[in-house]
């Protein structure tokens, strides 16, 4: 759901539970052979072009605009390799199962991808049992996948970044106490960090900098948050002006916290 608030900024919340979002699986054959499946979340459905170029135009927000945000998972067969690529958005990655490479990279649950707009990544590899990850965006790009290098004209000369962490592994979760366990905290606001809550606890996730929206994914247990509880791998959004949320833990519980630099998309695209 989401609502405005003052008139300049708007305070968006949406959140769905893992489970829900298994219900709604639904595979896609990959055009060279295998496929993936996906488990849409909330927010505009990815771009059907997967694994070849899709012909759309991204249209930047308007000044003051504020778009949905967009959370899917992809499993992704081991038949299927997705080239390198880039969108018009930032984005953040979460690895959830199996294993693989991003680019040169090895990947694993719970290893996590940042990628800002217009920054090539990949290829995508999977491992012998396949890999499933995350797909979460602050704000929506629906002209899917531009592959590289045939795209190397659309994608521009600002600022590039590419950010992996692939330290928290599954016995982190279990090994340490409560609090927060920070991996990236930028002054720009992009920041990577691990919460953790005992069995009756309380938490926010307000971190060191403000950012540009946050997104939460349930690791382990279950949280309560709004009244409604969320257990694994369950995705919750707040919008810069929604701010830090409120977490109840419903048992021992640790959430991902993936919060976005404060670099709102421009007006128009620059060369």
């Amino acid at each position: 759901m989401s609502m405005p608030t003052n008139g300049r900024a708007l305070e968006m919340f949406f959140a769905c539970d893992g489970m829900v979002a298994e219900r709604n699986r639904v595979c896609r054959p990959w055009p060279q052979g295998g496929q993936t499946w996906l488990r849409p979340y909330f927010g505009p459905p990815p771009a059907r072009g997967l694994g070849v170029d899709v012909p759309l135009e991204y249209v930047p927000p308007a000044s003051g605009e504020a778009r949905e945000p967009q959370a899917y998972m992809v499993e992704q067969e081991r038949e299927v390799t997705v080239p390198a690529h880039f969108h018009y958005v930032d984005q953040f990655q979460v690895v959830v199962g199996g294993s693989g490479l991003i680019g040169r990279h090895e990947v694993g649950p719970f290893s996590v991808h940042f990628s800002l707009a217009r920054t090539g990544y990949g290829p995508i590899v999977p491992g012998p049992e396949g890999i499933d990850y995350l797909t979460l965006r602050a704000s929506p790009d629906s002209t899917g996948a531009h592959y590289l290098p045939g795209a190397r004209d659309k994608i521009g000369r600002g600022k590039k970044r590419n950010v992996i962490v692939d330290e928290i592994a599954a016995q982190t979760l279990t090994d340490q106490g409560p609090g927060l366990i920070t991996y990236v905290a930028e002054p720009d606001g992009l920041a990577i960090a691990v919460l953790r809550l005992q069995a009756g606890g309380q938490g926010m996730t307000a971190l060191e900098y403000s950012g540009g929206g946050q997104f939460v994914v349930v690791l382990d247990g279950q949280v309560s948050c709004q009244t409604q509880a969320y257990g694994p791998l369950s995705v919750l959004f707040a919008s810069a002006g929604k701010g830090p949320l409120a977490l109840d833990a419903l048992g021992p519980a640790s959430v991902l916290v993936l919060q976005y630099p404060n670099s709102p998309p421009p007006a128009s695209l620059p060369p």
